[in-house]
């Protein structure tokens, strides 16, 4: 049984990677900007698009419990 090195297989050196700040944080990242900017944007899109659906849903149940307690009052 013959054992095969590993192709492609990079260690991490670590005097390759800046010591503090913002610069290793961005060398360790590991999603890209546009990923990030194009989520945020997917979540305000469908959270905007949710709270458009449900207000008229809302609204309706807040009319129909107010007009079915005015008409409990004349009981």
């Amino acid at each position: 049984m013959t054992y095969k090195k590993a192709r492609n297989v990079r260690a991490i050196d670590p005097e390759v990677l800046p010591p503090q700040g913002s610069t290793r944080y961005r060398a360790i990242s590991g999603l890209p900007k546009w990923a990030l900017f194009g989520g945020a944007a997917a979540t305000v899109l469908f959270a905007t698009s949710s709270a458009r659906a449900l207000f008229p849903v809302i609204c309706l149940g807040l009319v129909a419990g107010l007009a079915l307690k005015k008409a409990e009052k004349f009981n």
